[in-house]
């Protein structure tokens, strides 16, 4: 068991961490939303940022997934308000969370890079991937980070993993329905 540094501040350090992680989160997603709205209608961003559409929207997004992954992170090594002790649930969570991560990268490494990145939305006819994964589940990374987020919040116990974990499932489903769009179209 690592050791949790305990400061006299520490549930508002944790809160702080909670709060900036979940804005990164949202931000994060709005801002990749944003983007994808943008070019459905009539390919706005390209015509805005001409070849360089991608590359901006890489790096807007990439910079807030990366301050929610890092506070994410950090925030689990502070104790924190817990909502069960339950060593089954825990393993469960464990598990849980393997299987998550397993179906994200998985899910990736048949996407291919590229097209994991919604390159799609910035080329005309994407074709359907037709792997074995994507056959039974149509946004395996989505699903896989939010069932990886939520098993990481059973194995701790945190209440504010509880929080984001509810907060990804949230704002991942809408935005996976405006990936659906374009996709719908090549069909």
């Amino acid at each position: 068991m690592i050791p949790r540094p305990r400061f006299s501040g520490c549930a508002n350090m944790v809160f702080y961490f909670f709060l900036t992680a979940s804005c990164a989160f949202t931000l994060a997603v709005v801002t990749e939303s944003i983007f994808l709205l943008l070019q459905l209608r009539g390919r706005v961003i390209q015509r805005l940022t001409g070849r360089y559409a991608f590359l901006l929207h890489c790096i807007v997004t990439l910079f807030f997934w990366s301050i929610f992954f890092i506070f994410y992170i950090i925030m689990q090594f502070y104790e924190q308000l817990s909502f069960h002790n339950y060593t089954f649930i825990k393993i469960s969570g464990f598990l849980l969370t393997a299987v998550g991560l397993i179906t994200a990268i998985t899910g990736c490494k048949q996407l291919g890079l590229k097209r994991s990145l919604c390159i799609n939305f910035y080329y005309n006819d994407v074709s359907l991937i037709k792997t074995p994964l994507y056959k039974h589940i149509s946004h395996p990374q989505d699903y896989g980070l939010i069932t990886a987020l939520t098993g990481m919040a059973l194995a701790t116990g945190y209440t504010f993993d509880l929080f984001i974990a509810g907060l990804v499932t949230v704002l991942l489903l809408p935005h996976q329905y405006l990936e659906n769009i374009p996709l719908q179209n090549s069909r």
